[in-house]
């Protein structure tokens, strides 16, 4: 099961209960998060007004094609789940507060209008305007997923001579290190590297190692000697395994360690000096200056340019090769045409990802390299193996497996649990108030 369905039913009164009975727990979290990241505080007595305005602006937006049809089923499976919790009897999530700023009759109205959106579309306009929006950058598509052979290289260059760039070298440690490891930018906030006799000790490796102490990985694991030790980010979105994640570096060459300790060293003066007191904040306010420099010498930098142009100019040869082979068996091509694209904070995360697939590593491997809660996420989402630029050697700690393989069990779990005790009630159907207001 996909790990955010964008599936929604056309009945307002049994949407709810349908979704709990047929959806995965994780992915009904994921629907709650959106909508109420969409709706914000609440109550809202203005709640009405908001979300009228809300699915008309997605609807324009679609109209010209701003933004992509996944991206409208997103907004619809999660506002639809939210709007159909007013119809429903029990208690669930944050339905009291949505209960109490809508009616019965105002979600219904909202939830029809959302269902509608682009009940217009054809197959050739849903293409069309596809294509658009993927052509003109409103897309995360716009980031490469992947860092081009000899990107690195030049920015190294760059770096030795004399530049008015503030965080060129700052940058420059950052990809150096983080295409080796592929950590979420925000996750070297407070990062270590710790032998496996100190890591053994800290309260959070002892906390995991009981949590998973029935989980068995049927092979009896090595541990390597030394470790990189980090927070996982996203575990409190219920979208990492585990709090903490360990991955080994024994077989690194003293470059890459250096690499590495040289990039926690920099990273950590700055959360010194600037005062950075979490992951967000290291993030907004340390991280974001890395980006803005790397993407203002990609757009002013020759040497820089010419790669990213020569990979554009490569994935777009791949694309007239791929299209015509279709064409020539009479069949249609689904594929996005290439777009002009940059290197981001995140590619070197992609990159990393793709060069763990080279190197073999098994899809639960790699979940719990790059912290996953699914072995599916990098496999659908990450880097493609014919991206790769060397073979990884980062095993993940066999705890960190064993929190996947706990996440997984869980999620199923509750999956399951949500089945079984989700009511049938007898649900009115009528355009009065509700009667929870």
């Amino acid at each position: 099961m996909r790990e955010f369905i964008t599936n929604y039913r056309s009945d307002f009164s049994l949407n709810a209960k349908q979704t709990l009975a047929n959806t995965q727990a994780s992915t009904v979290q994921s629907y709650l998060a959106r909508f109420q990241g969409i709706t914000g505080l609440l109550p809202n007595r203005n709640l009405y007004g908001k979300l009228d305005e809300k699915i008309a602006q997605i609807r324009r937006k679609r109209i010209d094609g701003k933004i992509k049809s996944n991206t409208v089923r997103q907004y619809k499976a999660s506002l639809c789940f939210g709007l159909s919790l007013v119809a429903y009897e029990e208690e669930y999530g944050i339905s009291p507060l949505i209960k109490a700023s809508l009616t019965y009759k105002e979600a219904n109205e909202l939830y029809d209008k959302m269902v509608a959106i682009t009940n217009d579309e054809t197959a050739k306009l849903i293409t069309s305007r596809d294509i658009k929006a993927h052509a003109e950058g409103n897309t995360s598509t716009m980031k490469l997923k992947a860092v081009p052979s000899g990107f690195i290289e030049a920015f190294t260059e760059i770096c030795k001579l004399p530049n008015d760039y503030r965080y060129a070298k700052e940058s420059l440690k950052f990809l150096q290190a983080n295409v080796i490891v592929g950590l979420r930018p925000a996750e070297w906030f407070d990062t270590q590297i710790l032998s496996i006799d100190e890591l053994e000790l800290t309260e959070h490796f002892k906390k995991q190692k009981d949590i998973t102490a029935k989980v068995f990985l049927g092979e009896d694991i090595q541990t390597g000697e030394i470790y990189l030790c980090l927070k996982n980010f996203k575990n409190s979105q219920g979208r990492a395994c585990g709090d903490y994640r360990y991955i080994c570096l024994d077989h690194l060459s003293q470059r890459e360690l250096g690499l590495i300790t040289d990039w926690i060293k920099l990273s950590n003066s700055y959360v010194e000096s600037l005062g950075i007191f979490s992951p967000n904040d290291y993030y907004k306010r340390f991280m974001t200056k890395l980006q803005d420099t790397i993407r203002y010498m990609e757009n002013n930098e020759q040497s820089l340019a010419k790669i990213l142009q020569a990979n554009f100019v490569k994935r777009r040869a791949d694309y007239n090769a791929n299209q015509k082979k279709a064409n020539a068996k009479m069949k249609l091509y689904r594929g996005k045409p290439p777009i002009k694209q940059q290197v981001s904070l995140y590619s070197t995360r992609h990159q990393a990802v793709a060069n763990a697939k080279f190197a073999g590593f098994s899809d639960l491997q790699i979940a719990a390299i790059f912290g996953h809660s699914s072995t599916s996420t990098a496999r659908r989402h990450y880097g493609k193996v014919g991206s790769a630029s060397g073979r990884s050697k980062l095993p993940p700690h066999p705890i960190n497996m064993k929190q996947v393989v706990l996440k997984s069990n869980l999620i199923e779990k509750q999956a399951k649990l949500v089945k079984e005790v989700a009511p049938n009630p007898s649900i009115k159907q009528n355009n009065g108030p509700s009667p929870f207001e």
